[in-house]
């Protein structure tokens, strides 16, 4: 993050917490976190947004972006090869990812 008073940056994640090759990031704020498209595991990254990890949601995939869409809490996930389309929905107890066929 970037602090806009000083113009100085701050790390937030690292390999530490978990961050493996993140292709995306997007940020809930409802909920007070960021998303990140953690595609060097196969999973979506919860982050506060102080930097702590929250929990990592696995998707069987390797995600390429992630984006928030007009329905509060719920965000779009595709692959990096674009060949799947997931719905992550974070407005429950726990974070739900569902998929949705592609139709020809």
């Amino acid at each position: 993050s970037v602090n806009l008073r000083s113009g100085s940056a701050e790390i937030l994640a690292s390999q530490q917490h978990g961050l493996n090759a993140p292709m995306d990031i997007e940020i809930d704020p409802a909920a007070g976190r960021l998303l990140v498209a953690n595609s060097g595991t196969n999973a979506v990254l919860e982050l506060s947004l102080e930097g702590a990890v929250l929990g990592s949601i696995d998707c069987g995939f390797a995600p390429g972006r992630i984006r928030a869409l007009r329905q509060q809490r719920v965000f779009s996930i595709s692959s990096r090869d674009d060949e799947s389309f997931w719905l992550l929905s974070t407005s429950g107890l726990r974070s739900r990812l569902t998929y949705l066929p592609v139709v020809d």
